[in-house]
């Protein structure tokens, strides 16, 4: 299919579906109507990501990401502690029930509701009993936490969050048919989650705080404990500092050796002028073993000592970080004991809830239009469903397509007030009263679209063999009603305007010509056959055309098939085919009798009718098998009874054919 074959579907079922699109607008504003007003109040709260708190320490906490923070926040703000608070602080579960019916009924048990039952008859009958349904004034401590939790349910179900992923805005939101309780439950919620937030900090600050407590007290007695081991060390060991006594050895081993190098200057000054016996050189020797004895002694004392200084190092190293992580908890303490104040809060309320004024949901148009688009797609559905499991034939296309056959003509549906008026003409010539009569459409309207497609098939049947024209022209159909008399008379008609014409009425089983052209009373075709009458007393001529004759079915045979597969048939349709130059041959249907197979043996040329959007292609394909059995090939089929209007929709060019061309004149007539 074509886009263009969609829109045309579109308008074959137009009705319907506009149908369908009023049903489903009428649902959605009947729905619209029955939901309930939800009102909704907003509320919006200002939250700063917690920046890195120095009592943060005291529990080993690490701040996760920004998106993280705004989510955990949101999980808090619709926790059920939060929403207990609410409860609490609005005092939910001593609220009216007319208010808030659900807050004073309880669920009754499968007992509960039968006695609930009983009790109702019982009120009909008048008996004074109580209701078990409504919870009693006093309740256990289980029931009024069942309540609570209820309420609380109630809070966090009606309760929507959103924002924080641009900016620190969040807005909270809640829906309730009630616009002031809306409005209180909203503000109560963004007031308790302050609360709530302050309360955890404050909590966390005290446990970092007291934690730091113990701590500060264990640091403490590490830091004298290692003073006095410091101390005890240096009065035993009888050593100052590290650094002090470290510049003191420095200072007394560059003392020695500046000494030891002066002796053996001297030493080697005295050696080149005296002998080593001279007194000055054993002086000067005895001073330069001296100065070397007593470094060598204070070198021996240092690397002796060094594993003191070692020691000393370490006891040091001890009071200094002792020291200094007890002055970092000490500060941290301090700092801990300020996060407590309530104006370090990272939360706050930019806009309070006000009460709605107007009502959310439900949305009525978006009700109304969506209901509106599920009637339109059913329509449209449901009509390309049709269109697709229709297995009549619905244009001249589509029997070329299915059957494989040429199609002569289409003869389009006469309405009701076409076939009145052809009635009235027809009987007023017939001196009868008003009747429907379609078979004399062609005389009574010669101009019309009707008429022309009359003359349309008889052009298809003359010049389908040019050479050879057929003079006898047998109508048949598939079954009886798709309009096989109502074209052998047109054509009929059509064809006396050429040469003398001879409409045939061998339909033996079920007369039509007969009845139109009133003619009962006269011998016809069965008469004729059996040579009882001649052919001229069996013949009558039409009123409205000089060169038509009509040949009535006559008596009613014990055995049609018989007579119609007769020798004398035969040699009385030779003599009519002698005499007439065009012989038209109206029978019954193929599918409930063989009489058209019979006949088909006989005449010229045999043409099948269909019924527009009433023959099934099963119908159709049955009647040409019958046909292909006996040998007959039909010469062509004619489509009868389409709606144009209908057909123009589907297919898009009847209407340029005949209604436009036709329409005025046949008004013009119409009116005459």
């Amino acid at each position: 299919m074509h886009l263009t074959d969609y829109w045309r579907l579109i308008r074959r079922h137009k009705w319907m579906i506009v149908g369908l699109t009023i049903v489903g607008l009428i649902v959605g504003w009947l729905q619209a109507l029955s939901e309930t007003p939800i009102y909704r109040a907003q509320l919006t709260l200002v939250i700063e990501p917690e920046r890195a708190n120095l009592s943060s320490i005291g529990e080993g906490l690490v701040l996760p990401f920004t998106y993280r923070f705004y989510e955990t926040q949101y999980q808090i703000l619709q926790s059920r502690a939060v929403a207990e608070r609410v409860v609490d602080k609005l005092g939910l579960a001593d609220r009216d029930p007319v208010v808030n019916p659900p807050v004073k009924r309880r669920r009754l048990g499968v007992f509960e509701a039968l006695h609930k039952i009983a009790t109702d008859i019982k009120q009909r009958l008048g008996v004074s009993v109580s209701d078990p349904g409504v919870a009693p004034e006093e309740t256990n401590s289980e029931d009024s936490q069942q309540e609570i939790s209820w309420l609380a349910s109630l809070v966090t179900n009606g309760l929507s969050v959103s924002g924080g992923e641009d900016s620190q805005i969040v807005v909270l939101s809640y829906d309730s048919p009630d616009p002031q309780l809306s409005a209180e439950i909203v503000n109560a919620v963004a007031e308790s989650y302050v609360e709530f937030t302050l309360q955890t900090r404050v909590d966390r600050s005290r446990r970092a705080g007291s934690w730091l407590t113990q701590q500060l007290e264990q640091l403490r007695a590490r830091v004298v404990e290692s003073e006095v081991a410091l101390q005890q060390f240096q009065s035993r060991e009888g050593m100052v500092d590290l650094d002090s006594r470290k510049a003191l050895t420095g200072s007394k081993l560059e003392t020695l050796n500046q000494e030891s190098v002066r002796a053996q200057t001297k030493y080697a000054e005295l050696a080149k002028r005296y002998g080593p016996k001279h007194p000055k050189i054993v002086a000067a020797k005895a001073e330069l073993d001296a100065a070397r004895s007593r470094l060598q002694t204070e070198s021996t004392t240092v690397v002796d000592t060094r594993e003191k200084e070692f020691t000393l190092a370490k006891l040091e190293r001890q009071v200094v970080t002792n020291r200094q992580l007890y002055d970092l908890f000490l500060t941290r303490l301090n700092e801990t004991d300020l996060s407590t104040d309530d104006k370090l809060s990272n939360v706050h309320i930019l806009d309070a809830a006000q009460v709605p004024a107007a009502p959310h949901k439900p949305d009525e148009m978006r009700i109304v239009t969506i209901w509106s688009l599920v009637g339109l797609i059913l329509g449209l559905l449901i009509a390309y469903l049709r269109e697709h499991l229709d297995n009549t034939f619905g244009s001249d296309e589509q029997v070329e397509e299915k059957l494989d056959r040429p199609v002569l003509g289409v003869l389009p549906l006469l309405t009701k007030h076409d076939r009145k008026i052809s009635g009235r003409k027809t009987a007023v010539r017939l001196g009868q009263a008003d009747q429907l009569v379609p078979e004399r459409y062609f005389i009574d309207y010669g101009q019309s679209s009707f008429a022309e497609s009359v003359n349309h098939i008889r052009t298809g049947i003359l010049y389908a063999n040019i050479d050879d024209p057929p003079k006898i022209i047998l109508i048949s159909s598939s079954v009886q009603g798709e309009g096989k008399t109502t074209l052998a008379t047109n054509l009929s008609l059509s064809l006396s305007q050429l040469a003398p014409t001879l409409l045939v009425d061998a339909d033996l089983r079920k007369r039509r010509v007969g009845e139109i052209v009133d003619t009962d009373k006269l011998p016809g075709l069965v008469e004729f056959v059996a040579d009882a009458v001649s052919l001229k007393d069996c013949l009558v001529q039409d009123r409205d055309s000089k060169d038509l004759y009509i040949l009535r079915s006559g008596a009613v045979p014990p055995n049609p098939l018989e007579l119609l597969s007769s020798k004398k048939l035969q040699n009385a349709f030779i003599r009519l085919k002698e005499k007439f130059e065009y012989v038209v041959v109206d029978t019954a249907p193929v599918l409930p009798v063989s009489d058209a197979i019979v006949l088909g043996h006989i005449v010229d040329a045999m043409i099948m009718v269909l019924h527009a959007d009433r023959t099934t292609h099963t119908m159709a394909r049955d009647a040409l098998r019958r046909f292909n059995a006996a040998n007959v090939e039909p010469l062509g089929v004619v489509l009868s009874q389409l709606n144009q209007r209908k057909a123009s929709y589907h297919y898009g060019r009847y209407q340029y054919y005949y209604p436009g061309y036709y329409s005025d004149r046949n008004r013009g007539q119409q009116r005459a």
